[in-house]
């Protein structure tokens, strides 16, 4: 009898316990911890993959993810791929240049959230709408500062570059209200109308 209550305790009750007690990150992924009694709210901290004290009914969890994050503006694939929790697909950006032209231009930025600060997304409960929030500031930045170029620098290498290093700056600043940083813009194609 001694032998079945040992066995009971090894194969069931400390496996439970432990489920009960442990919270698993999974890779690619930011875990934030917020206490749900005696009024701590979220932990100030970003938990990496892995296990981590997480007390079912007193800790509930949050899974924000680590990845780098795209926004496409294409005319290629934007009508069909859906979104996804990293990739973001639209209709490319209309701008008009310096020289009041039209012109068409796919773009695509690589963002992440900044190390350390997925915690700030959960705090200002943000979690959800963030990525629809970065592709609208972003949205708003290219435009902005792709409409300083003329129609001749769009065709230079070296302005188009030159402009993008300068707009990388300007966007990170923008990103920074949803703890999102930049990593690059990439220019994929420049469509001048046919007229």
């Amino acid at each position: 009898m001694k032998k079945f209550f040992a066995f009971i305790i090894i194969v069931i009750l400390i496996p439970l316990s432990f489920s009960m007690c442990v919270q698993r990150v999974p890779p690619a992924t930011i875990g934030v911890k917020q206490t749900m009694w005696g009024g701590a709210g979220i932990v100030e901290e970003d938990f990496p993959t892995g296990f981590h004290l997480g007390i079912t009914g007193y800790h509930k969890w949050y899974m924000m993810p680590a990845k780098t994050h795209f926004i496409h503006f294409t005319q290629s694939r934007s009508t069909q791929r859906s979104h996804s929790e990293t990739e973001n697909w639209n209709a490319p950006l209309q701008i008009r240049t310096r020289d009041n032209n039209v012109v068409t231009i796919d773009v695509s930025i690589a963002y992440r959230i900044q190390e350390g600060k997925a915690f700030n997304l959960v705090q200002m409960g943000r979690q959800a709408i963030y990525r629809d929030r970065v592709r609208s500031k972003a949205l708003g930045v290219l435009q902005a500062e792709l409409s300083k170029l003329s129609s001749e620098d769009l065709q230079s290498t070296k302005e188009r570059l030159e402009r993008i290093d300068s707009t990388l700056p300007v966007l990170n600043l923008a990103l920074e209200e949803y703890f999102c940083q930049a990593a690059s813009i990439l220019i994929r194609r420049i469509t001048f109308p046919a007229d």
